[in-house]
């Protein structure tokens, strides 16, 4: 295969093209520098990273707003807020302050609700979690809404039989939530 290539870039029926030419160099240099060189250039290439996150390059601070807790569990709420923070922190360039940030996020938690999953016989054997949050992402250096949603939720499943607990649920629908909301906020750009 290598021999037939080699043979292709070497055959004369191929037209000249202005400027630098693979070809000329190829003729110039030995085949195994040529093959060596093309070889680094696209491990060059490939060793491109993506951040996760194409927010407007303007801005570099957020503040995000303590959770606006509608559903009467504290600590539900205080920990949608530090995983928002660590989310932010991992998937964004943006750094928190607590004032005169270029952009904001605000939550409103609604109540958790839970209802039966999976039934068997007369039994419920798993139950599902839905958190959902209202969410505004503002852009405060162009007075902008970068992203709104009204009732963004996440789900979380707990299974009895494996005596998993409410708490289990709520942490996995939380979890889902905030992974939502990154991508829609974050990533959508």
């Amino acid at each position: 295969m290598l021999t037939s290539l080699i043979h292709f870039l070497n055959a004369s029926t191929l037209p000249t093209l202005p400027g630098p030419n693979f070809l000329q160099l190829h003729r110039k240099i030995k085949p195994l520098a040529f093959w060596a060189l093309m070889s680094l250039g696209f491990m060059l290439v490939s060793c491109y990273t993506f951040t996760g996150t194409t927010l407007p390059g303007y801005l570099k601070t957020i503040y995000i707003h303590p959770v606006d807790n509608q559903s009467l569990n504290p600590q539900l709420a205080e920990n949608v807020f530090k995983a928002l923070q660590t989310g932010f922190q991992q998937r964004s360039n943006l750094r928190l302050v607590h004032q005169d940030a270029h952009s904001e996020i605000k939550l409103v938690l609604q109540p958790a609700q839970r209802s039966p999953y999976n039934i068997s016989g007369s039994d419920v054997t798993s139950y599902q979690i839905r958190l959902t949050a209202e969410v505004l992402f503002y852009d405060r250096v162009k007075s902008d809404t970068l992203y709104y949603e009204k009732a963004l939720s996440g789900y979380g499943v707990y299974i009895i039989d494996k005596n998993e607990t409410e708490i289990v649920g709520q942490q996995r629908a939380t979890d889902e939530l905030l992974k939502l909301i990154l991508d829609k906020t974050i990533a959508r750009w």
